[in-house]
């Protein structure tokens, strides 16, 4: 997964720290052709950056791949090309620096190796380079000098370097028959290495913690992805049923509006009917009883009509009043946040009114507009921009674009 990222993300820091992750892993467990692969590009990286630090440090995993692989030679002439980046390097990096080029001469040239240990020192006193330097004494004959660097280089933190410096202590004290001090040294040498096990056992104990945390987060992640993707379910559910809702309500406003015409229609050509009836029978009949009575009874009829009709033209006045007052309203810039969904169907039946050829068209040129839809293509219509319809419906730019997009997918 690490790998992938070099290949997807552009050249940076990021990569080439995956990269010398990579090769340090590869190198710890022998895998040297993979490790040397993986120094090269944290090299090509490093110079693509133009960091001193980084192409010392790709450089010298380079040439540590090639000498563990046998290819002394190549080692060399590889680390001894980082030789012109120590200028921009810190004391404690060129100082290591200097340690692998001696380390890298011991076999080959002892008093280049000499010289590259002490430059090391120079620079900054790391411990590895006085223990090997205390190695090249100590072959030497010279074992007080070796031995006063080996207390030094003791004081390490590193327990990888205080046995490689106890090992070549025990081989010196065994070489001058020091046995009683090659037994002190291979006392430390087994306390050390009970101690790196002791951690060894912690950490293998932390990293199958690490490991449990890990599952316990992924099982944890996918609990909620579910229980997202149920709430996701409902939300449609609810929002499918919100829509029936809301036609069914439509449908049986409508049909109750188009049932009240009827009606009115009816009660009109009923009232006009019997006035006719009346008119004639009065002509006819003022002299009998019977007429008279039947007539009272038409004329009564004809008022509690007149009475019904009235309440339905009332009623209708007021939806037309309502429209007209909402219309108003909107065209003086007044939002709508208050109105009630009535409102909203008022105002667009009076503009019916104003301007029928312009709802006529909407319904030929769109699907299934609610009246919140016509409200929006009205103001439009009338030249109201973007920030001021806006301010009417009390929403942000990003629903007005989301409300037109969605008029956009109900045309025909």
């Amino acid at each position: 997964m690490a790998e992938s990222l070099i290949d997807t993300t552009e050249t940076s820091a990021l990569n080439y720290q995956i990269c010398r992750n990579l090769f340090y892993v590869n190198f710890y467990y022998g895998e040297n052709d993979m490790a040397l692969s993986y120094a090269r590009r944290a090299r090509r990286i490093a110079a693509s950056l133009r960091d001193s630090t980084m192409l010392y440090s790709s450089i010298s995993f380079q040439a540590a791949a090639l000498f563990d692989a046998g290819n002394r030679k190549e080692a060399i002439d590889t680390i001894l090309r980082a030789l012109p980046y120590s200028p921009g390097l810190d004391n404690i990096t060129r100082a290591r620096m200097y340690n692998n080029i001696g380390y890298m001469f011991q076999d080959s040239d002892i008093n280049i190796s000499r010289a590259y240990y002490q430059q090391a020192i120079d620079c900054y006193p790391i411990n590895a380079a006085i223990a090997n330097l205390a190695a090249i004494y100590a072959n030497d004959g010279n074992v007080a000098l070796a031995d006063s660097l080996w207390d030094k280089a003791l004081s390490t933190n590193s327990e990888q370097l205080k046995l490689h410096i106890l090992s070549d202590i025990y081989n010196t004290r065994c070489n001058l028959g020091d046995y009683h001090g090659a037994i002190q040294a291979a006392d430390s040498l087994i306390a050390i290495h009970n101690n790196i096990e002791r951690h060894r056992a912690e950490y293998d104990v932390t990293g199958e913690q690490l490991r449990f945390d890990h599952k316990w987060k992924q099982e944890k992640s996918a609990g909620q992805i579910r229980m997202l993707i149920f709430s996701l379910v409902v939300f449609l559910l609810l929002a499918l049923m919100a829509w029936l809702l809301y036609f069914y309500r439509k449908s049986r406003m409508e049909k109750a509006l188009a049932r009240e015409q009827v009606i009115a229609k009816a009660l009109e050509s009923r009232i006009a009917s019997l006035q006719t009836l009346i008119d004639s029978s009065s002509i006819e009949s003022q002299n009998k009883t019977e007429e008279i009575r039947r007539l009272r009874e038409q004329t009564e009829e004809i008022k509690k009509l007149n009475l019904r009709l009235d309440d339905l033209k009332q009623k209708m006045a007021r939806r037309y009043a309502n429209g007209l007052k909402r219309y108003t309203e909107i065209m003086a810039d007044q939002p709508i946040v208050k109105w009630h969904k009535r409102d909203i169907e008022d105002c667009v039946e009076y503009y019916e009114l104003i301007d029928i050829s312009y709802i006529a068209s909407l319904e030929t040129l769109y699907n299934g507009l609610t009246p919140k839809n016509k409200l929006f293509m009205i103001l439009q219509h009338n030249g109201k921009t973007d920030t001021q319809i806006q301010h009417i419906f009390g929403v942000g730019p990003n629903a007005i674009r989301t409300l037109r997009s969605r008029i956009r997918a109900k045309s025909t």
